[in-house]
C-alpha cells in the first residue's frame, strides 16, 4: 500500500510496485521519466515541430500538382520539360517519403504497431483524408465534365493520365500530410 502513495505524479501504479519489490539479485526498473520518447531522426529532427511540417507539405502539394500540370501539358511542350517534370515528380516523392519518416509512418503501420492515441490518430488521419479525397473527385469530375461539355475542350490521353496520377497521389499520401498538419507532435 506504501507503493500506491510513493510514486510520483503520472507514474504508473505497475512501476512503482515493481520498484518497491526490487532486490540486489534483480535489475533495477529503468527510471520512465528519463527515457526519450521520440527516436531521433538526426538532421530530420528540424522538422518535427508543426509550423515546418505544415510548410513541407504545403511544398510537397505544390509539387504533385506541378508535376500533374506539367503532365497534362507535357504534350505540347518541347522535350526539355520532361526533365522538370521529372524533377517536380522527385522532389513530390522525396517531400512525402521525409513527411513520413518525421511522422513515424504513423499513417501507414497496422494496429499491432501504435497505442490507442496513435490509432485514433490514424482512424480520424484516414477519415479526414476519404471526404477530403472524395470533395477533390467529386470537384475534378465536375471540372472535367463542364470542361468537355461546355467548352469543346477534348480530353485526351495525357490529360487522364495527369488526372489518374492526380487521384493517386493524392489518395496515398493524404493520410500522412492529414498527420504531419494536424498533429502537435509526432
Amino acid at each position: 500500500m506504501e507503493a500506491v502513495f510513493s510514486r510520483r505524479p503520472f507514474e504508473p501504479l505497475s512501476t512503482a510496485l515493481y520498484r518497491q519489490r526490487t532486490d540486489d539479485d534483480s535489475p533495477a526498473m529503468p527510471d520512465l521519466h528519463r527515457l526519450d520518447t521520440h527516436d531521433s531522426l538526426g538532421a530530420l529532427d528540424r522538422i518535427r515541430p508543426r509550423s515546418r511540417r505544415r510548410a513541407l507539405t504545403v511544398a510537397v502539394l505544390a509539387a504533385h500538382a506541378a508535376t500533374v500540370v506539367l503532365i497534362a501539358g507535357g504534350a505540347t511542350l518541347d522535350g526539355g520539360y520532361r526533365a522538370v517534370e521529372l524533377v517536380a515528380l522527385a522532389a513530390s516523392i522525396a517531400g512525402y517519403l521525409v513527411l513520413r519518416r518525421v511522422t513515424g509512418s504513423l499513417a501507414d503501420e497496422g494496429d499491432s504497431a501504435l497505442d490507442e492515441r496513435q490509432t485514433s490518430v490514424r482512424d480520424r488521419a484516414y477519415l479526414v483524408s476519404y471526404r477530403i479525397l472524395g470533395a477533390g473527385v467529386t470537384a475534378a469530375l465536375l471540372a472535367v465534365f463542364i470542361a468537355v461539355d461546355g467548352f469543346d475542350v477534348t480530353l485526351d490521353a495525357r490529360g487522364l493520365n495527369a488526372l489518374f496520377w492526380a487521384v493517386t497521389g493524392t489518395a496515398i499520401a493524404l493520410p500522412t500530410f492529414v498527420v504531419a498538419w494536424g498533429e502537435r507532435e509526432v
